[in-house]
C-alpha cells in the first residue's frame, strides 16, 4: 500500500512499508475448508469417544498432566469461534522477516484466530460453522 491512512514507523522513526492482503490468496485454504467439510461431526464425536483414553494418556505424555483433551479441545474450538471477522482484507507490515498484521489487536490473537483470518472472511465462516458441529456433537 503506497499511501496507507495511517503510518506506522519503525523505531528509528522511519515508515514501515504497509501491505493489503490480496483475497487470491485464500484460495490457497480452499483444499483444506473441503476437507474439514467433508467430516461429519458425529463420526469425528464418536471417534473422539473411543479413543477418548489413548488420547488422554497422549496427551498426559505431551506434559499436560493437569488438565484434559477434551476441556482444551472444546476451549480451542470456542476461541477460534471468538476470532473476528472482517470487512475488508487486513493490512500487513514487515519490519523484519515476517509480516505482521498492522492492527496490534490482531496480531495479539492466537495462532489459531490468525490462521482463520488468513483464510479469508468465507473460508473463516466454513470452519466456524463445522466447528460449531462438531463441538455441538461433542456435548451432546
Amino acid at each position: 500500500d503506497e499511501q496507507p491512512a495511517t503510518q506506522i514507523l519503525n523505531e528509528e522513526g522511519d515508515p514501515i512499508p504497509q501491505f493489503v492482503v490480496d483475497p487470491v490468496n485464500y484460495g490457497r485454504y480452499l483444499v483444506y475448508v473441503e476437507m474439514l467439510e467433508a467430516l461429519d461431526a458425529q463420526e469425528v464425536a464418536t471417534m473422539f469417544r473411543e479413543n477418548e483414553p489413548l488420547i488422554e494418556q497422549a496427551f498426559d505424555q505431551l506434559g499436560y498432566p493437569e488438565g484434559n483433551f477434551e476441556d482444551r479441545l472444546l476451549a480451542v474450538i470456542d476461541e477460534l469461534l471468538a476470532t473476528p471477522e472482517l470487512q475488508e482484507p487486513p493490512r500487513l507490515i514487515k519490519p523484519e522477516a515476517n509480516y505482521l498484521y498492522a492492527d496490534e489487536t490482531l496480531e495479539s490473537l492466537s495462532a489459531g484466530q490468525k490462521v482463520l483470518l488468513r483464510m479469508g472472511p468465507d473460508n473463516a465462516r466454513r470452519v466456524k460453522a463445522k466447528l460449531r458441529e462438531i463441538r455441538a456433537a461433542l456435548s451432546g
